[in-house]
C-alpha cells in the first residue's frame, strides 16, 4: 500500500511510503505500524495529525486495504 504525507508529516517523512498490511488493517494500525518501522514516524501518533482514506477524512477505526488511498496530514484551516 502506498501511504501519502502532507504538511508536517511530509516535511519529516517525505511525500510517500510503501507498506504491507494485514487484511484487517485500520488507520490506527497503519499509524502504529509506520511508527514501529521508523521512529520519525512517531509523529503520526500526535492527535493533531489527521488521516483520510480514499479522500475522505476519517478516524483511526476506519478499515484500509491495499487498494485504499491513505494520507496523513497536519491540521489545517481554510477561508
Amino acid at each position: 500500500m502506498k501511504v501519502l504525507f502532507f504538511g508536517r508529516p511530509a516535511d519529516v517523512l517525505g511525500r510517500s511510503r510503501e507498506i504491507d498490511l494485514p487484511a484487517d488493517a485500520t488507520v490506527g494500525g497503519l499509524r502504529r505500524a509506520l511508527a514501529a518501522a521508523d521512529p520519525a514516524a512517531g509523529l503520526l501518533m500526535d492527535p493533531s495529525i489527521r488521516a483520510s482514506v480514499d479522500r475522505q477524512i476519517t478516524d483511526d477505526r476506519a478499515g484500509v486495504t491495499d487498494a485504499s488511498e491513505v494520507a496523513f496530514f497536519s491540521a489545517f484551516s481554510g477561508g
